[in-house]
């Protein structure tokens, strides 16, 4: 009797746990690769803390719950929707009260224009500008106007979001709309970012010689037939009680799939071995057929190093940043904001510490029973992790000031809860892509060993979900 190929998944964040869910007999949307049965594979699950679900974490705040890292998924790729409805969660899903949202930009709250892509304007035209008029100077809008005008960038084979857009659309709307929206994002600047790993759709349009114009003009008429079925048209959405729904659900159904959960087991090595792989922990080995390293790309750096210094060298060049959240209970009637919106970015010219705002409870249905009003905002960013050193009580005192001179706030807060995400970000510098192909060659030539996760291929959690589903479908390949 043949024995089952023993799999180790290192990293219990949604990566990790989507492919452990996945590799143990859960069906997942794909156009390849067949959905194992239960029984295939012996799958064990590695994670170095009692929490599983990584930056996806809620807690009990006031009379409600609320999400300490991401607060929203996005709905248009199928294999999100996909593993919700296999996961029986359709049910709890909700969406955002308003699609409005706003920028703190020129001492004031500004409507941000609605059909843009992270801030381009998808129509270069003169009626789809005016909404821009309360944010760029007449200079700003008519150099946008000349794009059609120009010749191609004629770029190197990768260049950052923001010398692209500043050279197609000028430099003020890179300032005033690109930067504010990729760093509530990304949290750096737009000249620190790749175009082809974080806006692959322009960078298409780049390689193509073609003007943004009748770049967006034609991709608009090739329509990708996505799953949004259950999300409708919302681009986002969350559930009754939060993200942690989600991981939550896929733990309990990684138990019933007989997964071997390690928890508070730190892998710290890992060792080619005369039967495939050895993984180290502290108190013991495990000796298995395949890994998945779902971790951060600078802990995968430090497993990695005793099988290929070469391969480590190129996970630690990959950067991080850090970040904090800090959530505010006020009564209800303390708070009367100026319009319907989910919220606001800050225009960097602003100099604030804050650099984007959620109004949550004006945002999400699911807060509509409590008490209280719940603001939730950001700070930090790669440029300003100065503020980063200072106290809870600091931040605290600084981000509060900033709120009340944005919007009417008529009393002390009721709770504030300080999140702190350090070296939580990954920074997709220009020659990402590049890096990501000098990895997978890297593990191709080791053997069944493979690297995922937001480090490499996405930082939100639909693209850790896809690339959880696309890793799985390799290793059921191989080891079938």
């Amino acid at each position: 009797m043949n024995k089952k190929p023993k799999i180790a998944v290192i990293g219990a964040g949604i990566t990790g746990l989507t492919t452990a869910w996945r590799l143990s007999g859960g069906s997942a949307l794909s156009n390849s690769g067949s959905t194992p049965a239960k029984d295939d594979f012996e799958v064990h699950l590695f994670e170095a803390t009692s929490h599983l679900g990584g930056k996806i974490m809620g807690e009990d705040f006031c009379d409600t719950k609320i999400d300490l890292g991401p607060e929203s998924i996005l709905s248009r790729v199928p294999q999100t929707l996909n593993l919700v409805e296999k996961l029986g969660l359709n049910d709890q899903m909700i969406f955002p009260n308003s699609k409005k949202s706003l920028i703190w930009s020129k001492g004031k709250l500004n409507e941000l224009p609605k059909d843009t892509m992270m801030g381009i304007p998808r129509k270069i035209r003169i009626s789809s500008l005016l909404p821009l008029v309360s944010l760029m100077s007449p200079i700003g809008l008519i150099r946008m106007m000349m794009e059609p005008l120009l010749p191609p960038t004629g770029a190197p084979e990768d260049i950052s979001v923001g010398e692209f857009i500043k050279k197609r659309l000028g430099k003020e709307l890179v300032n005033v709309l690109v930067d504010p929206l990729l760093s509530g994002v990304y949290a750096c600047s737009s000249y620190d970012l790749s175009l082809a790993a974080t806006l692959p759709a322009l960078d298409v349009i780049r390689k193509s010689n073609r003007t943004i114009k009748a770049g967006i003009k034609a991709s608009s008429k090739t329509k990708t037939n996505i799953a949004t079925t259950i999300a409708g048209d919302n681009i986002f959405f969350s559930f009754k009680d939060g993200l942690s729904v989600l991981t939550d659900k896929l733990e309990q159904q990684l138990i019933e799939q007989d997964v071997v959960i390690h928890k508070q087991t730190p892998v710290y090595k890992v060792k080619k071995s005369s039967s495939g792989w050895e993984v180290k922990t502290p108190n013991e080995s495990f000796f298995v057929d395949s890994i998945v390293l779902a971790t951060p790309a600078w802990q995968s750096s430090q497993i990695v190093e005793d099988i290929s210094s070469e391969l480590a060298l190129e996970l630690k060049g990959l950067n991080y940043t850090s970040v904090a959240l800090v959530t505010f209970a006020y009564k209800k009637e303390a708070i009367n904001l100026p319009i319907k919106a989910n919220g606001f970015v800050v225009s960097k010219q602003e100099g604030l510490t804050t650099t984007a705002c959620t109004w949550s409870s004006q945002k999400w249905p699911r807060f509509d029973n409590s008490e209280y009003f719940i603001l939730r905002a950001s700070v930090g960013n790669k440029d300003n992790q100065e503020i980063l050193k200072q106290s809870d009580e600091e931040i605290i005192q600084k981000v509060q000031t900033e709120l009340e001179n944005i919007i009417s706030i008529s009393t002390i807060p009721a709770a504030v809860k300080v999140s702190r995400w350090n070296f939580a970000l990954p920074q997709y510098k220009p020659g990402h892509l590049s890096k990501i192909k000098k990895i997978e060659q890297l593990c191709q030539s080791l053997g069944k060993i493979s690297i995922t996760g937001s480090s490499l291929y996405g930082i939100g959690i639909a693209s850790c979900i896809a690339n959880a589903d696309k890793t799985s479908i390799k290793i059921i390949s191989q080891l079938s």
